[in-house]
């Protein structure tokens, strides 16, 4: 799923609706925030500023923990590193707070693991009689 920064709030895509993309906080369901932003699809501009402000604080943790797993995946994916090296690497330069919220080691590895596998992984057959094994 998309997602939209702004002010240090995140936004998940609600609906889109024409040239509009609709936009509601990330934390809608836990925290019952209903603060809204529209984007325009073209260009990603926003056409509509949020009307009220939110009930939370802004969680510049969990972003940054967000775009460091972001990294980290897409390192998995290109540079021939061991899984030790690349989850050694990923905790250098984090701030405190985020390290505060950063999953277990065990866990980062999984995460490893799993984007070399996705990214290796053949395509799927569309049908029955498709004409050779995926390699």
């Amino acid at each position: 799923k998309r997602l939209l920064r702004f002010n240090g709030y995140e936004y998940v895509t609600e609906k889109k609706s024409g040239e509009k993309t609709y936009w509601k906080c990330k934390d809608y369901w836990s925290k019952k925030c209903n603060v809204r932003i529209h984007t325009l699809n073209i260009d990603d501009s926003i056409v509509q500023q949020p009307k009220f402000d939110h009930d939370h604080p802004a969680d510049a943790a969990k972003s940054e923990v967000r775009d460091l797993m972001n990294n980290l995946k897409d390192r998995a994916k290109t540079i021939n590193e061991t899984t030790n090296d690349i989850s050694s690497a990923f905790m250098t330069g984090v701030s405190e707070e985020a390290r505060a919220t950063i999953p277990d080691l065990h866990h980062v590895k999984r995460n490893i693991q799993r984007a070399r596998i996705t990214a290796d992984s053949a395509p799927e057959p569309l049908d029955l009689y498709f004409d050779r094994i995926p390699i």
